[in-house]
């Protein structure tokens, strides 16, 4: 039979070539998707035997070893498992013994990267079936999801760590839903309320127990919720007879689109704690009420003496209101001829070597009077670096000792009288100096003209140049010639050196009122000296050893007084019937200007070293001190931003040293510290 085709079954070969060629295109589209997704693309053959038949070059960047490596070595995939692992992986490729199969579950295996790190792959894949139904390959897609996997447990142990926090906090916390039922409760807060922590959950606080202190709760989570905003509560309640106080704080929780989803509530028992407060702001009160009224002056300081706090009693003594002392400092409110000696007590305390002091002195009223007060400084809070936060100064009115007053009066008058003196004495010495000058002039136009004189006489008469000769040797004129100049010029001299005297006096009497100008201190050295050498010239010998010194700005006046005062201790020091030997040196040394004076004398005691700066105290016997000089002198070389060092031995003598920076900071500023060494 003849079987004739229509035209409807006729297959046209042009469709058919373009079938092929779209199948084409779609062949390589899906193989370009395949290769460049960021997932790894697999198909791995069962029969004959295990091995992959395709691997995507995503593996390259995830497990490190390329496609080739997978199709050489069919066992690879299998090494790279983390031991754990690898249970997990046989058990998904044992397959064989069951086709029922679909092998969709994601399983999440942990691998080896190349270069040694743990890489997290999870996997989807499925059978490829024969037509009799049996698995004969496996194909699914595997991807990278380590970042994932870590975040998830650094976000399970933070959740560890705030779990564990919460449950080892005394503070009581509690987390509820946007209708105030709880969420979550810590074991604080089951323990305070006395309940399991599971009874909670899913309730909110009145269905738990019904009173006003849950209802006032249940508002502060309906504000929270309705507002967004954190609110700080308070929960008063009798527990026992006792009235209790709760006191906290509860927060919204947002998701991440900001919207309120919960809150935290954290509270604590704060019933001892308003107690204590309580009772402190008592103790304050009666301890303020005790400040202001002491009949005591009472000021606190900072560690530069500003004052920051005064009481009525100092108010009083100075004439000051509270508004007019604070901020002042204790130079404003000293006399200035003790304001040295203060000082000088006052940086010691600062840098340590002693906590508290004790001194009168003269304080300086409002109304420009001096009284005298008995001042205990000591230190009440010190920072980290050991120097003074907070200063307390006692000060008790008092009547100046006696011997003190008739020392400073003898004191006073003697330098009123070297004052005057020097004053009175300035102007005649002027004339004298003038009038010497004068002398030696005509001196000299004499001797001229006594010289023509007789060479005249000897051209006219033989007689009367016999008789001039005769005369001159008879008067012995070529001698007196000859001393009148060596008189003349000692007596220049001396005038000229009383003139240094008189100024010099007169510069330390006015050793308060000197500016602050560039000086040289050796010049200042020598002032000194012409002031005390005639203490000294009849008890030691003085050796001047004098370095090339800048000039540094300074009160010259008080560096004299300073210098003064050394120089008269080094003499009195040196013990009567054996001449001394005092030593001036002057150098420059680490960017500062060092004066060392050493005696041979008796030296001082190391009991003493610590106590000879402190005001009125001396060893020397009665009369020849007040115990003022060095106290006052450590407070003057301290306002020029310097230091006292002082060595001594029993026996051997002392030497004192002044260190002033040759760029001090401002004069006056208390900045300095004092070195002792035995």
């Amino acid at each position: 039979m003849e079987v004739t085709q229509t035209n409807q079954e006729r297959i046209d070969p042009s469709n058919l070539l373009d079938a092929s060629s779209r199948l084409r295109q779609r062949g390589e589209m899906f193989w370009r998707l395949v290769e460049n997704a960021r997932d790894i693309v697999y198909r791995a053959e069962l029969r004959p035997r295990r091995a992959f038949s395709y691997v995507s070059s995503a593996c390259t960047r995830v497990l490190g070893y390329p496609p080739e490596a997978f199709y050489s070595d069919p066992q690879l995939l299998e090494r790279l498992v983390i031991p754990d692992d690898r249970m997990i992986l046989q058990q998904a490729l044992a397959i064989e013994s069951s086709n029922a199969c679909l092998l969709t579950i994601p399983l999440t295996i942990r691998f080896c990267h190349r270069d040694g790190h743990t890489v997290w792959v999870e996997a989807i894949h499925t059978g490829v079936y024969d037509d009799e139904g049996a698995i004969v390959a496996i194909e699914g897609i595997a991807r990278d999801v380590t970042k994932q996997r870590l975040a998830e447990r650094e976000l399970r142990e933070s959740e560890e760590r705030y779990r564990t926090l919460v449950e080892a906090m005394d503070d009581m916390v509690n987390v509820k839903d946007t209708n105030g039922r709880y969420v979550m409760v810590n074991s604080a807060f089951a323990r305070r309320l006395g309940r399991p922590r599971e009874d909670f959950v899913g309730k909110t606080p009145v269905e738990m127990e019904e009173s006003a202190v849950h209802r006032q709760a249940m508002e502060f989570d309906r504000l929270v919720i309705s507002t967004g905003q954190p609110v700080d509560t308070e929960y008063r309640e009798e527990v026992g007879g006792q009235l209790i106080i709760r006191a906290g704080r509860k927060t919204p929780i947002r998701d991440e689109n900001g919207q309120v989803v919960g809150l935290v509530s954290v509270s604590r028992d704060v019933t001892d704690r308003r107690k204590m407060l309580s009772a402190l702001a008592r103790s304050e009160a009666e301890l303020r009420a005790i400040f202001d009224n002491a009949t005591l002056g009472i000021k606190l300081t900072d560690a530069d003496g500003r004052i920051l706090k005064s009481n009525r009693g100092i108010q009083e003594i100075l004439g000051y209101s509270e508004e007019e002392l604070i901020g002042r400092s204790v130079e404003d409110i000293t006399y200035p001829e003790d304001v040295g000696a203060d000082l000088g007590q006052f940086q010691r305390l600062r840098s340590g070597l002693m906590d508290h002091y004790q001194m009168e002195k003269r304080y300086l009223r409002r109304d420009g009077r001096p009284i005298w007060g008995r001042t205990t400084t000591s230190v009440v809070q010190r920072g980290p670096d050991g120097r003074p936060v907070l200063v307390l100064r006692l000060v008790e009115e008092v009547k100046a000792p006696q011997s003190v007053l008739v020392q400073w009066e003898k004191m006073a008058s003697i330098g009123q009288l070297a004052a005057g003196i020097a004053h009175e004495i300035n102007n005649p010495i002027g004339f004298v100096a003038s009038n010497l000058n004068t002398l030696a002039e005509y001196v000299s136009d004499l001797k001229q003209y006594l010289t023509r004189l007789e060479d005249r006489c000897r051209t006219k008469s033989t007689s009367q140049s016999e008789e001039i000769v005769r005369l001159r040797q008879e008067l012995d004129i070529d001698y007196l010639l000859d001393d009148i100049d060596k008189l003349v010029a000692e007596s220049i001299e001396g005038a000229q050196r009383v003139k240094r005297i008189i100024q010099d006096l007169r510069s330390f009497a006015r050793a308060d009122q000197g500016e602050i100008r560039p000086a040289s201190v050796n010049s200042i050295l020598d002032s000194a000296l012409n002031i005390v050498w005639n203490q000294l010239k009849y008890t030691c010998d003085v050796v001047k050893e004098y370095g090339d010194l800048p000039e540094i700005p300074c009160n010259s006046s008080q560096l004299v007084q300073v210098f003064v005062n050394m120089l008269v201790n080094a003499s009195q020091a040196i013990e009567e019937g054996r001449r001394g030997h005092i030593v001036i040196r002057s150098y420059v040394a680490n960017g500062s200007v060092w004066v060392e004076i050493s005696d041979n004398g008796q030296g001082i005691a190391p009991e003493n070293l610590n106590k000879i700066f402190d005001p009125f105290f001396t060893t020397k016997p009665v009369g020849k001190g007040t115990g003022l000089g060095l106290s006052i002198s450590y407070g003057l070389v301290e306002r020029h931003g310097g230091k006292i060092h002082v060595k001594s031995e029993v026996g051997r003598g002392t030497t004192f040293s002044v260190e002033i920076p040759v760029n001090p900071p401002a004069i006056g500023s208390s900045t300095a510290s004092t070195t002792r060494q035995g």
